[in-house]
């Protein structure tokens, strides 16, 4: 019993100890678990910001389709969706003013909103040089200035084509004198002859005259020293604000995936053509590459590279058209990356990074702790289980000892009262012969006689006594024995 109670003591603690242990334990998994959550959150979770083009899916943009498909956009923690446009569609200055997108790109025409108003800020200028031109039919006509006034002119008359309106400005004459036709954008109305002038882009429509042999003739006001930027990456100055690091994240993420769309340009093609846009041929596409590699010039000038004083120059193109009614200046509309102080990240990372080394130290500690208290507990349980049977047999040999021992005393008693009868038997018999030979010899008195007698009778009675003694003791050497 005291060995039991001892045991039993002994293992409680130890269960105590090792439910702790297990407590300990799950609490820092549980820990760890949330840390990590946390840390991975951070990582894990992606912005969501929509992009505006400008047009349809095409080479134009093929720096973002780099950025997306490459991975870039995921690296910087976004998720970007790419919307295209296209006539009718809304602009991307107006979806970006109505929040229905984040970023957006655009032409030079954007300083001029910016001056009107427009919350907006320019992020990037991808083309260093607009591809806007007037395209005609190799007509010698048609090949200045002076001639194009008198023509009849397909064109978008918007801020977007500011420049292509400043060449007319520039010579001194009158916009308002020119005859403009709204734009279908579609160069048949070139080639069946509706119209004399079109507005093209360098990089698309002199593919398509090209392929059926058409000779035209392109008037580009970078040759008359007009230098606007375009394909403008833009955002709002709401975004900026309110998330400079996601903007910066944004617009390192374009950048490189240019690079690598002007470094790879046939395998953004495939690209395009698998997932964008099967309309265009491939060697539509490759033409436009080659042309739009030549107006960002990555050789000379970093993409995305953009000059205050030009934009001071393309503002003052726009208050001569009477296109704004003021300078303003362009600080605020031209982005400034500004460098935020990772100091505290950098020292809350070595404090997470501690505390999770520290965790990881525990939970391996109380791993080994557990593991040994358990094999502690079992080998406790095994001993115990020993000491349990030992008593148990012990207790058995020490009942089998008592009865061997009340086995010997009886077995002593039996022996003494059957050498007592044995005797007293003898001891009759000798009487009873003494008393047959008093009884045959006369000479012995009568109370010789009688005296032999008396002796006779009590050696008999003694011997009746012994006998009835004897079954007396083993009926109660039974009982003590084998109790009921």
């Amino acid at each position: 019993m005291d060995v039991e109670f001892s045991y039993q003591m002994q293992n409680t603690s130890a269960k105590s100890s090792g439910t702790m242990a297990r407590s300990y334990l799950n609490f820092s998994h549980l820990s760890l678990l949330i840390l990590l959550s946390c840390i991975s959150f951070n990582v894990i979770a992606k912005d969501k910001v929509v992009l505006q083009l400008r047009w349809v899916h095409q080479f134009q943009f093929a720096g973002y389709y780099a950025a997306l498909e490459k991975g870039y956009y995921k690296e910087a923690g976004l998720d970007v969706e790419i919307r295209p446009a296209g006539p009718g569609k809304p602009t991307p200055l107006n979806e970006v003013n109505e929040g229905r997108a984040q970023y957006g790109v655009g032409n030079s025409g954007l300083v001029a909103s910016y001056v009107q108003g427009n919350q907006i800020v320019a992020v990037a200028a991808i083309f260093q040089h607009s591809p806007n031109i007037w395209l005609t039919l190799n007509d010698p006509k048609l090949q200045s200035m002076q001639g194009l006034a008198r023509a009849r002119l397909m064109m978008t008359v918007s801020t977007e084509n500011a420049e292509l309106l400043s060449l007319f400005s520039q010579e001194g004459i009158s916009i308002d004198s020119l005859n403009i036709i709204p734009s279908s954008f579609n160069i048949e109305d070139l080639i069946e002859g509706r119209v004399d002038a079109f507005n093209a882009y360098l990089t698309n429509e002199p593919y398509l005259l090209n392929q059926r042999d058409i000779e035209f003739n392109t008037i580009s006001p970078h040759n008359y020293g007009i230098d606007f930027y375009s394909d403008v990456l833009f955002t709002s100055r709401q975004e900026l604000q309110k998330f400079p690091d996601r903007v910066a994240a944004f617009r390192e993420a374009s950048l490189k995936g240019w690079k690598y769309a002007l470094d790879n340009p046939e395998e953004i093609i495939d690209l395009i053509i698998s997932k964008y846009n099967k309309e265009k041929s491939r060697e539509h596409l490759l033409f436009e590459a080659e042309k739009i590699k030549e107006i960002i010039r990555p050789e000379f000038i970093e993409i995305g590279h953009m000059n205050p004083q030009r934009w001071k120059n393309i503002l003052e193109t726009y208050l001569k058209l009477g296109l704004v009614k003021e300078i303003e200046p362009v600080d605020d509309f031209i982005y400034q990356q500004t460098v935020t102080d990772w100091t505290w990240l950098k020292w809350l990372s070595g404090v997470l990074v501690t505390v999770i080394l520290l965790i990881l130290s525990i939970v391996v500690f109380l791993e080994r702790f557990n593991r040994r208290l358990q094999s502690v507990i079992k080998k406790q349980e095994e001993t115990h289980a020993k000491l349990l049977d030992s008593e148990r047999q012990l207790k058995q040999s020490l009942k089998e000892i008592q009865i061997l021992k009340e086995k010997e005393k009886e077995g002593i008693y039996k022996a003494t009262v059957h050498s007592t009868q044995h005797i007293l038997g003898n001891l009759l018999n000798q009487l009873t012969l003494v008393k047959l030979e008093i009884d045959k010899n006369p000479t012995f008195n009568k109370e010789v006689a009688q005296k032999f007698e008396k002796m006779k009778n009590q050696a008999h009675e003694l011997l009746e006594r012994l006998s009835s003694v004897e079954e007396i003791e083993e009926e109660k050497i039974k009982k003590s024995v084998y109790p009921k």
